[in-house]
């Protein structure tokens, strides 16, 4: 187990994420595959048993307690009833995860809202090579 005070390498935690949500999923009785890096943008395809639905999924994993997660400045093109975002923090202190789903089209919106509302942004400008994701929502 490593120290909690040792920062991990984000690709190792990258992953563990990506493994951990996949992990999660079969547990709740779907099939859940890693697309190892090989599919744009989609972290894990999800199937259900029967084959008659699907989804795709986007995993953002940090091991801080952050209040936003970067995301791709493509957003708006991973829209859809079948996408979705599962947003993880890894708890080094407590050897766990923390996950938040959200669907694709929830993150499209907020994001819309908070470059709206922010004076720094406008819209389709990114800031450090990326857009993020907040944590809350904009009403």
């Amino acid at each position: 187990m490593p120290d909690s005070k040792v920062r991990l390498d984000n690709a190792l935690v990258g992953a563990a994420g990506v493994y951990h949500v996949a992990a999660e999923l079969s547990l709740r009785g779907l099939i859940a595959l890693a697309t190892i890096r090989n599919a744009r943008g989609i972290d894990i395809v999800v199937v259900n048993p029967a084959g008659s639905w699907h989804a795709n999924v986007q995993v953002k994993t940090s091991q801080d307690k952050v209040a936003f997660w970067p995301i791709s400045p493509k957003y708006r093109e991973f829209s859809g009833s079948d996408n979705y975002y599962v947003f993880v923090r890894y708890l080094a202190k407590n050897a766990r995860f923390e996950v938040f789903l959200e669907t694709a089209d929830q993150v499209i919106k907020d994001q819309r809202c908070r470059l709206r509302s922010c004076r720094v942004f406008e819209e389709g400008q990114q800031g450090m090579g990326a857009v993020v994701a907040t944590a809350s929502r904009c009403r």
